[in-house]
């Protein structure tokens, strides 16, 4: 495996790791996590292709600015990145928030490079509004209220934010992993700043992609989990919005967790695999 850093034009160095050789891959983070914690998606996929994971700014080994934490600016060092390694006919692997940065860049900048795209466990929108039907925020996936969200980032600030992400965490995963690798993932997403993630949560959460999913063009397979802290509903209610999209979720009595990534990478890669195959 080699790393590297690239420079934003705002100056901030993004680390990177990379692996393998052939077609690219490009693998996306979720909100305070890290490059680290793709390693079984590294391992599986550079074995056929050349796998790019990279931490985001305020992440990991990459800078901490006080400054860009909105998904545009995310999207914008994901395209950074993209040019600096120069990466073409990607498959994009995103997780959790990582995949409104791939719906904020495919708003900037359509399919430019783009070959594929595999979304994990993310719904196009996380505040439920007052006016909607009832039942539509269970459709959506949508997380958080309006008066809910604001109360959660301001908690993220405050005396008890470690106590808060340590439950985010838990939030996230099935009482099977392993403790090791839930202190493991908790030293990770210790790395971001709890007042930047609160940003940034804030910024994830009150997107709405909807009106977007319409408009992505490429081959995309979006995966779910069945013991996720987002409904599965809401998962397959995601793919069917996006044309010709394929859907795979992980049953729950298959760690099918919001960090399936993590909790069963067999399954993960495996509906990946498939999908990449499907489409070659």
């Amino acid at each position: 495996m080699r790393t590297g850093e690239v420079t934003t034009n705002d100056g901030v160095r993004l680390h990177y790791v990379e692996a393998g050789s052939g077609p690219d891959l490009l693998l996306i983070s979720g909100w305070t996590l890290t490059a680290a914690l793709w390693r079984h998606q590294i391992e599986e996929f550079s074995r056929t292709h050349h796998v790019v994971a990279y931490d985001h700014r305020g992440h990991g080994q990459s800078d901490h600015p006080r400054y860009g934490y909105r998904m545009a600016r995310l999207a914008a060092d994901a395209h950074e990145v993209v040019e600096a390694l120069g990466l073409s006919d990607i498959t994009v692997v995103a997780h959790s928030m990582g995949c409104g940065v791939i719906f904020a860049y495919w708003d900037l900048y359509r399919g430019e490079h783009l070959r594929r795209l595999v979304l994990i466990d993310q719904p196009p929108a996380l505040i439920s509004q007052p006016d909607w039907p009832e039942g539509t925020a269970a459709q959506v996936g949508a997380a958080y209220t309006a008066e809910g969200l604001p109360a959660f980032t301001a908690a993220l600030r405050g005396p008890q934010a470690g106590a808060i992400a340590a439950g985010a965490l838990d939030t996230m995963v099935t009482a099977q992993l392993p403790p090791g690798e839930r202190a493991e993932i908790l030293d990770q997403m210790r790395l971001t700043d709890l007042e930047v993630a609160s940003l940034l949560l804030f910024s994830s959460a009150t997107e709405d992609w909807r009106d977007l999913l319409p408009e992505i063009t490429v081959p995309t397979l979006v995966i779910g989990g069945g013991a996720s802290i987002f409904p599965a509903a809401s998962i397959e209610n995601l793919a069917a919005a996006i044309p010709g999209a394929a859907v795979r979720i992980i049953p729950a009595v298959d760690r099918g967790s919001h960090l399936s990534i993590i909790e069963n990478p067999s399954a993960v890669n495996g509906a990946i695999r498939a999908f990449l195959n499907s489409t070659a």
